[in-house]
């Protein structure tokens, strides 16, 4: 009897070794299976040290392709009403600093983007500089309000500077009457002269979804040691 047992069980063996059970849900699932959600985790792991946060349901803005996928060329102007993103319920606007004049959004190449080639920047030359107040802050408008809103960065420190930094980068949510509603700031640390950051996702969330618009931000004071901000990979609920 026990011989027939010890059998059985040395037939069985094999099946039940390439299983796994997920005891929360209690389903079983086999080995190829796990290969897959194991492969979708190191995907997600990728995209987040780039920068990109996984989310639910939400429009992605790469500001490198449009949402056809095609290419979207060094020097797009975005702050037209025919932006490749207006599909999307998205739409761009520059907030000049005093001094600074007419300005305007491009999509411009840069080797500090988060994910190549292109940055959203108020430069239009030279291609791939960064934003600071100085010259002015970007503003992103949602043609319906949302529950969350992520977007990239990158910094970069003076070429040559002593002392503490100046950290500002942050994104500001308001609602539709101009009134705060969240905001993230870049955190400090420390970089040498000249360096240039890895990419950090700045989040802000909303329980009654009322993101109207956003503020792309860099602090800009006069005599300090300011940061140069690479704006890069917006995303947003649906």
């Amino acid at each position: 009897m026990n011989d027939a047992l010890d059998s059985r069980n040395a037939d069985t063996a094999p099946e039940i070794s390439n299983q796994k059970r997920d005891s929360q849900k209690g389903v079983i699932m086999g080995n190829s299976e796990l290969a897959e959600i194991l492969a979708e985790l190191r995907a997600s792991f990728r995209l987040l040290q780039q920068g990109i946060i996984i989310a639910p349901p939400s429009h992605y803005v790469d500001f490198d392709t449009d949402p056809l996928g095609n290419p979207i060329a060094n020097g797009t102007q975005l702050d037209v009403a025919t932006n490749p993103y207006a599909p999307f319920g998205v739409s761009f606007a520059a907030i000049p600093a005093p001094k600074a004049g007419q300005l305007s959004v491009w999509a411009r190449a840069s080797l500090n983007s988060t994910t190549q080639p292109n940055i959203v920047s108020l430069q239009a030359t030279p291609a791939g500089a960064g934003d600071t107040d100085e010259i002015g802050k970007i503003r992103i408008n949602f043609s319906t309000t949302k529950a969350f809103v992520y977007v990239a960065a990158r910094v970069s420190a003076p070429i040559e500077y002593l002392g503490a930094l100046n950290w500002g980068p942050s994104v500001q949510g308001f609602d539709q009457n101009d009134n705060p509603v969240a905001s993230s700031f870049f955190p400090a640390m420390t970089l040498k002269p000249g360096e240039v950051s890895a990419a950090r996702s700045l989040a802000i969330s909303s329980p009654s979804a009322n993101i109207a618009y956003v503020v792309l931000s860099c602090s800009f004071v006069a005599g300090a040691n300011n940061l140069v901000a690479y704006w890069d990979n917006l995303r947003f609920s649906l």
